[in-house]
């Protein structure tokens, strides 16, 4: 149960990404606005980018605070 809580949205995007794109595709045929179509799909990558960069830093914060803790230092860093 504990996968399906922590990751939830990428399950949920992942299943639901073709489903975004098929509804962009039909207004972009309706709309004729490329831009449109485009600035979406930047918006959508730059999002799982982010995600992606925030949950990288959690992990490297968690795996410097383990190597303190295992070292003996227990300070924290004020930044």
């Amino acid at each position: 149960m504990g996968f399906w809580r922590k990751n939830t949205p990428s399950v949920l995007l992942f299943f639901f990404l073709p489903l975004f794109h098929q509804i962009l595709t039909s207004l972009h045929k309706f709309t004729d606005k490329s831009f449109f179509y485009q600035d979406c799909l930047h918006d959508l990558v730059a999002i799982l980018k982010r995600k992606k960069l925030r949950k990288e830093k959690r992990a490297k914060e968690k795996r410097s605070w383990k190597l303190k803790e295992r070292s003996g230092e227990k300070e924290l860093k004020l930044v």
